[in-house]
């Protein structure tokens, strides 16, 4: 079994932008010494993160988290890939995993945000205006009843 293609059939229903991110963090996984032999843990649990990563690190940190997640982590994601229940029901067996990754890389990007260190990507400006007569906003410019 290829876990890379169990990965990257995970990005074909994603958007584009976010598709493009994760491959790029799977390529960049794909380069260290350190995943030469344990690719085959990586991949199922970042299949399973896939949908809860936000892409606002560089791929490479990423990575970094990522393989010092895998590096900690290794044996217990062992027992979930090697056991019975990852048969039946895989998404089950490494949600656990998946949760803990997506935390450290979590984290990360809180603190960074904090420290101002980090700029959130979409940075939407939110202005409601009632005097061009848009009956779609919420609203009305009824007249006041004297009470």
């Amino acid at each position: 079994m290829n876990h890379r293609q169990t990965f990257d059939s995970v990005l074909r229903d994603m958007p584009k932008s976010k598709a493009a991110y994760l491959a790029r963090l799977a390529h960049e996984l794909e380069c260290r010494a350190e995943m030469e032999d344990r690719g085959h843990l990586m991949y199922p649990v970042l299949a399973a993160a896939a949908p809860g990563i936000e892409p606002m690190l560089e791929p490479g940190e990423a990575a970094d988290i990522a393989t010092a997640f895998l590096l900690r982590e290794a044996e217990g994601i062992a027992a979930a890939v090697y056991s019975p229940a990852y048969l039946t029901a895989p998404g089950e067996v490494l949600l656990p995993w998946a949760e803990r990754l997506r935390a450290d890389l979590a984290a990360v990007i809180l603190d960074r945000l904090a420290a101002g260190k980090l700029v959130p990507p979409d940075q939407r400006t939110w202005r409601f205006r009632s005097d061009r007569g848009d009956v779609a906003f919420p609203y009305g410019d009824e007249e006041d009843e004297e009470l």
